[in-house]
């Protein structure tokens, strides 16, 4: 279950008049504790929820019972292309590059921001969804520390097999690039 998903649950439990709480989410998403704990600071901090914490019942509650979650929806794809452009906009090291990068945190924590600052029009990034979708494989291996099996064009259009491990994503000259170690050549 999504991030989203757990927010809902835990919404539902504390209209029902019960008192949830990190270690019920854990429970019943089969998660770990801290990230349960981390789903309902995001609801107080970024969503603004009114959590009352009530020791008694050793969970929460809302301490404004009008409190309603904001109707904030995103599919899959669209996290996706929204992760893809947080990363172009945090490597954008050009014109308004001190606007873009706080645009780029904006992305990164989906909250709502100030949309009064027109003076400067943000970079526009190609969105194609294999360049998006290779990011994201590419995103996962990094965290995950995995090995990828690369096909690439040598310099007389051939096709190359390499088996390597992306370290990071760089952009240099308006151009990205993973950062890899390549265990054939060991480099």
């Amino acid at each position: 279950m999504s991030h989203m998903h757990r927010i809902h649950w835990f919404d539902q439990r504390i209209r029902e008049g019960k008192y949830p709480n990190s270690g019920h989410i854990a429970e019943q998403f089969e998660i770990s504790r801290r990230q349960a704990q981390r789903d309902i600071e995001y609801m107080a901090s970024s969503l603004r929820a009114p959590l009352l914490y009530i020791a008694r019942h050793r969970g929460y509650c809302y301490e404004d019972k009008t409190y309603v979650l904001p109707h904030l929806y995103m599919t899959e794809e669209e996290q996706k292309v929204l992760k893809y452009l947080t990363y172009r906009y945090r490597q954008y090291d050009y014109d308004n590059g001190e606007t873009i990068q706080r645009i780029a945190h904006v992305l990164d924590r989906f909250t709502a921001g100030n949309k009064d600052d027109t003076s400067s029009r943000l970079p526009q990034f190609e969105l194609n969804p294999r360049i998006i979708q290779n990011f994201e494989k590419l995103s996962q291996a990094i965290k995950e520390a995995a090995k990828v099996d690369l096909i690439y064009l040598d310099d007389k259009g051939g096709p190359q097999h390499a088996r390597m491990y992306p370290l990071q994503f760089i952009s240099r000259y308006n151009a990205d690039y993973v950062v890899v170690y390549c265990e054939l050549e060991r480099q």
